[in-house]
């Protein structure tokens, strides 16, 4: 595979979700072998980084007052900045950019000078979303400059959202939609499996719910404590936020203060979320929020309320009863009080096949192992993959003896996987080579609609079942039983 290299720019790595999502994505392509650089406008991390992470971060400048919002003598000045790294960078790898993933509006206003054909907007919340609440307030103006703003920095731009229905709310802005496509956030299951069981001095006694958003007015946590004190739980409230005067006092004027604890940030939430009974999000406006799905994986309930974008992508089938209405803090404690209730186990089921009910809408799927049709579109639109590695559900394994065994998931294969091969050498039967070749067609139809871009998830899907079939042929085959 051949390397490739790849800038992310975001505004920080403050702590929010979209700043996790690009750490995220920095370590998948390296783990892909791509040379990846994560660019910030100013020097505030909060995260605690790898040697790895901390060699690939370059900071553009300490001073914030060049990216204030609609500060677009500021963006210039800081596109001037980025362009010189960008290009000291190239000058040293010999090579240039082959991808520039620009995330967030501040990023995305100093990418806006950007002539390269190379750089992409990830899009993580709803803009429009965010205009209806001005004029619902009155503030017309505000929403008038913002609409104005949206549409000037993203008309003519390569623009990726991380939920469907902010591709819908995107094209309110007559922008054109074949510039516009959705590919949902990677998740490195076993990661954050393994960061959930870390040994942590300051976990909770006793059973608690648990909320971990940033502290900003969209996340509404005077939702979330008007809902808790109606609700009548007797567990405690941990909170994962800032500690700030305004939410002490919020909690103060409802007399919470024995119930709510603010532990602050945390840079791994996980053993947190883990050990908790179920976790709350009381947002009035989200992208895809990364937290929902971290404490699914982590086997932790989540009750939230069902925003415009994210949310129902997420919990779906069983799980949707647990979504609340938007600003309702009654209906939200309802939905609180019955997670408890049903003491719901989330089962690796609710996991691996979490918004398949609509198979071209997949959310939930493991990274590296599981990844959605989209992602594996997306990396080989951007000439990120141009081997033949296709996506399906196969076995990944074989046994001493011969026997090929099947687990049920999404690997990466090739014509040339190793275990394959080692199954036909130890098999040396007729037959199997037969189905070998049927799988190596149907290996190839799948390749092909990925490298004509035109995947359809049913299509994929059938030709997927057909390899299974082949699959338990080659397993049930009798020469594979005598091995």
């Amino acid at each position: 595979m051949e390397s490739k290299l790849i800038g992310l720019v975001v505004t920080n790595l403050a702590g929010s979700g979209a700043e996790k999502v690009v750490l995220n994505l920095f370590n998948m392509f390296e783990k892909f072998g791509h040379n990846v650089y994560v660019f910030l406008l100013e020097d505030l991390i909060l995260y605690n980084l790898s040697e790895n992470e901390k060699n690939k971060i370059i900071t553009l400048t300490k001073n914030r007052k060049y990216h204030k919002l609609f500060s677009f003598f500021g963006d210039k000045i800081l596109y001037n900045i980025l362009e010189k790294k960008l290009k000291k960078i190239e000058k040293v790898e010999n090579k240039k950019f082959d991808l520039i993933l620009s995330n967030l509006p501040s990023a995305d206003r100093v990418l806006f000078y950007s002539k390269r054909d190379s750089v992409f907007s990830c899009i993580h919340t709803s803009y429009y979303q965010e205009i209806l609440e001005f004029e619902r307030n009155n503030k017309s103006s505000r929403a008038t400059k913002k609409k104005n703003l949206y549409k000037k920095i993203y008309e003519n731009k390569n623009l990726i959202t991380v939920a469907n229905q902010i591709k819908d709310d995107l094209k309110k802005f007559k922008i054109n939609e074949k510039k516009i496509s959705t590919i949902y956030n990677p998740f490195d299951f076993n990661n954050i499996r393994n960061l959930g069981n870390e040994i942590l001095d300051d976990i909770p006694n006793g059973n608690y719910l648990i909320s971990a958003s940033a502290f900003r007015p969209v996340k509404r946590h005077d939702i979330l404590l008007d809902a808790y004190k109606k609700s009548g739980i007797k567990l405690k409230l941990v909170l994962l936020c800032s500690n700030t005067k305004e939410l002490v006092d919020m909690i103060k004027e409802r007399d919470l203060e024995n119930s709510v604890e603010i532990l602050g940030f945390r840079t791994n939430p996980y053993p947190y979320i883990k050990n908790a009974k179920a976790l709350i999000l009381s947002s009035e406006r989200e992208g895809l929020p990364t937290v929902l799905i971290e404490s699914l994986i982590l086997g932790t309930p989540v009750v939230s309320t069902n925003c415009i974008s994210g949310p129902s992508e997420i919990l779906t089938g069983e799980l949707s009863k647990y979504l609340a209405n938007v600003n309702d803090s009654d209906d939200l404690a309802l939905k609180m009080n019955q997670v408890l209730n049903d003491e719901i186990v989330i089962q690796d089921k609710y996991i691996e096949t979490l918004g398949l009910e609509d198979p071209e809408h997949s959310i939930l799927v493991p990274f590296p192992i599981y990844l959605t049709m989209n992602q594996i579109t997306y990396v080989q639109l951007q000439g990120l993959i141009k081997s033949k590695k296709i996506v399906t559900k196969t076995f990944n394994e074989t046994s001493p003896n011969g026997v090929v065994n099947s687990k049920s998931q999404y690997v990466i294969i090739t014509k040339d996987n190793p275990e394959f091969f080692k199954a036909k050498a130890a098999l040396n039967d007729k037959k199997v080579d037969e189905l070998s070749s049927n799988f190596d067609k149907l290996s190839e139809s799948l390749n092909n609609h990925i490298n004509k871009y035109t995947v359809k998830a049913k299509e994929v899907d059938k030709l997927s079942r057909e390899i299974e079939k082949l699959k338990e042929q080659l397993k049930n085959n009798p020469k594979v039983k005598k091995a």
